[in-house]
């Protein structure tokens, strides 16, 4: 099965130094404030999410243009990357007080009153986003009215929306908390199908790409310790095209396109998977645990497909405790009820390649043991 795929960045380090001059070009030429808030944004995604380059453009920014609401907004995106939730709220007050319907930071001061648990506050907020925008607004409000109780209402919106639009990974991944906390085990089950789980066992023929992939990743300075805004605890993470040479990085995005394309093809059946971009967009990053390494219960909602190449699965694990595995389906801790879920546990090994629905739930135990973890995480969408 033949997908059209968006042309892979390489040599991301060379992208970045391109587009800052660009940034700075722009600002001694006077360029519009939201094509710069553009070319930032564009800067940070290829940066690993560095929160403290994002800080920079955005003080550049603020001083280029202290009264555009724009300029206002990516400040706030810098800052709540850098998990500065209260400074990022207060930077959309700003834009706001420039512009009161600028939907965007409207939508953004929503989701950061949910992380600092205002939920009446947030709610009163995305309420105005959605008559504006719904698309912007339904998944944070139904996280918000999830966290109040409010399952139902979340259930219907996510209902009502979901029968005029395609499927989302975020909204999925709530749907799945309401179903629990509800007690609606029929829906979950639906949602929540093992055999969308799909594991391919590695074999003697990847232990030339695997050995070539630890002497890239064991140790490279290019990884950044436990990014913000991030799940990774006691470990490091970059984007791979920050990480690899040409070679090995061109073998490792055909195996996981190869797979994923084979995965399709095998559940192309599933509502999930209706309506995919024209052109599937893939994104990967290598991930290094040390010993008590983890990381927290979280879905991806800007993909599709989500998954996993175990490079280096660390060899004194202690299996019969779970260290290490990938667990399924626990939602974060702000959105688990009196109900247990059920979850599925998947050791891994060297050369596994999982790939799972954006939208499942995911969490690794906590990885005990003398010799590093790596692995390579990917997102299609």
């Amino acid at each position: 099965m033949a997908l059209n795929w968006k042309p892979y960045i390489y040599n991301a380090g060379g992208h970045r130094r391109a587009l800052t001059s660009l940034f700075y070009a722009g600002i001694s030429q006077g360029l519009d404030p939201r094509k710069l808030c553009e070319v930032g944004a564009d800067i940070t995604q290829l940066t690993s999410h560095d929160c403290k380059q994002a800080r920079i453009l955005a003080d550049a920014l603020t001083d280029y243009a202290p009264k555009d609401a724009s300029v206002w907004y990516f400040r706030a995106q810098a800052l709540r990357l850098g998990m500065e939730d209260a400074q990022a709220l207060k930077a959309c007050d700003q834009a706001l007080a420039i512009d009161p319907d600028h939907v965007e930071s409207l939508a953004m001061k929503g989701k950061l009153l949910i992380q600092l648990g205002e939920l009446e506050q947030a709610e009163r907020n995305l309420r105005k986003v959605a008559k504006r925008s719904l698309g912007m607004a339904v998944a944070p409000l139904c996280e918000c009215l999830i966290r109040q109780g409010e399952v139902d209402r979340a259930g219907q919106l996510i209902s009502d929306f979901s029968k005029t639009h395609p499927p989302s990974a975020g909204l999925s991944a709530l749907e799945c908390a309401r179903c629990l906390l509800s007690g609606d085990t029929e829906s979950l089950a639906q949602l929540q199908q093992p055999e969308l789980i799909s594991v391919v066992s590695g074999g003697p023929d990847l232990a030339t790409l695997n050995h070539a992939l630890i002497s890239s990743l064991k140790n490279n300075a290019a990884m950044v310790e436990e990014p913000a805004s991030t799940t990774t605890v006691n470990g490091r993470q970059a984007f791979l095209n920050d990480l690899l040479p040409k070679r090995i990085l061109d073998e490792m995005i055909a195996l996981i396109k190869q797979e994923v394309e084979r995965y399709i093809l095998e559940h192309s059946d599933h509502s999930y998977l209706a309506d995919l971009p024209g052109e599937l967009n893939l994104t990967a990053w290598a991930v290094a645990l040390d010993d008590q390494g983890f990381q927290s219960s979280h879905c991806h909602p800007g993909g599709r497909l989500s998954g996993v190449y175990y490079v280096d699965a660390a060899k004194d694990l202690d299996r019969m405790d779970g260290s290490g595995a990938l667990e399924f389906w626990r939602p974060p801790k702000e959105l688990v009820g009196p109900v247990e879920c059920e979850t599925r546990l998947v050791q891994p090994q060297d050369g596994m390649l999982l790939i799972f629905p954006s939208y499942f739930y995911h969490r690794t135990i906590p990885h005990r043991g003398r010799d590093g973890r790596i692995s390579i995480a990917f997102d299609v969408g």
